[in-house]
Parts: structure tokens; C-alpha cells; sequence
């Protein structure tokens, strides 16, 4: 379980929902669950946040947060002996 939580105002502004998130788990995909482009990447990382009791505005009670990963050789650092 992830702990802490942060403050945005960018719910609020756009969907009149909450400025405070708690981080609540997060899920791994792989290969990614979305595309880009219709691309598919390698790996696709969620962050799940709620907003805290009481705090719900709009009806909007969470927030996802995606990071795409790709190990494209255009892009890889780490030498080829040590994957």
C-alpha cells in the first residue's frame, strides 16, 4: 500500500473535484494497457489516488496516473550484459 497524499488543483479547476489525493496502490501492466499512437509499449504503470472522506466534490472520488515505459535500443543505457 502506498502511503501520503498531495494537493492539486487541477481537479478542481477542470472538474470542480477534490484538491487533496490520497495515493492508494498502484497496478503494473505489461505490455502497456493503452496505446500512444497506436503503439503499444512495454510496460504501463498506475498510480491510483482516492480523495480522502468528506472531501469528494463533483462525484469524482479518484484519480489514475499512467507512465509509460519503453526499452527501445534508441533509449537504453544499460549495456546488453547486464538485461
Amino acid at each position: 500500500m502506498l502511503s501520503g497524499y498531495f494537493k492539486s488543483n487541477f481537479g478542481n479547476k477542470n472538474f470542480k473535484a477534490s484538491t487533496q489525493w490520497h495515493a492508494s496502490y498502484f497496478q503494473i501492466h505489461s505490455p502497456s494497457e493503452h496505446l500512444i499512437d497506436g503503439n503499444r509499449y512495454d510496460l504501463e504503470l498506475h498510480t491510483v489516488h482516492v480523495a480522502p472522506r468528506g472531501v469528494v466534490k463533483n462525484k469524482i472520488e479518484g484519480a489514475f496516473l499512467s507512465i509509460i515505459f519503453d526499452t527501445n535500443e534508441k533509449y537504453k543505457y544499460v549495456p546488453d550484459e547486464t538485461i
